[in-house]
């Protein structure tokens, strides 16, 4: 007998896939979330390396450029000289910080999984 034809074994059915499909949905949106973390956190590492070899070198500059111009000019404008690179430095240390925090305000993690989480909201709402 076909199972079309049984009412229980096709309601039965219907519902065995209904939660079959609700489970392998789940598990491909958790795999999607924790295959996301895995990228956001190597990410990360990868900028934290990043970001600690440029200060290293930038402040190495720093130093030999500031000890140049205040010995180029240490016999007649030596203090002038280093305010002018105090507040030089300042400043750049400012607009840094400010970039940082634009940065870190508009971070988006797992934003994959968020889209498709909408996406499949938008699409059980269309079925409803």
């Amino acid at each position: 007998m076909d199972e079309s034809t049984n009412p229980e074994g096709g309601l039965f059915s219907t519902v065995t896939r209904i939660v079959k499909t609700l489970r392998e949905t789940v598990e491909n949106r958790i795999e999607l979330f924790l295959l996301e973390a895995r990228e956001d956190r190597l990410r990360l590492l990868d900028l934290l390396i990043l970001a600690a070899i440029g200060v290293a070198l930038a402040m190495m500059t720093i130093i030999v450029a500031t000890f140049t111009i205040v010995v180029l000019f240490w016999d007649s404008y030596r203090i002038l000289t280093l305010v002018i690179l105090t507040l030089t430095y300042g400043a750049a240390a400012a607009i840094v910080i400010a970039n940082l925090r634009s940065k870190i305000k508009n971070w988006r993690s797992f934003q994959a999984t968020f889209d498709q989480l909408q996406k499949d909201r938008e699409c059980f709402k269309k079925k409803s």
